[in-house]
């Protein structure tokens, strides 16, 4: 059940350079409208 706690920080960690760059990039285009 302590697997459940994560914190986001290690979540963050665990993701690959790659995706969160394609997320960013997401956002910034929704951003810019």
């Amino acid at each position: 059940k302590t697997k459940v706690k994560l914190p986001a920080i290690i979540v963050e960690d665990n993701v690959p350079e790659q995706a969160l760059k394609r997320q960013n990039m997401k956002i910034w285009k929704m951003s810019e409208g």
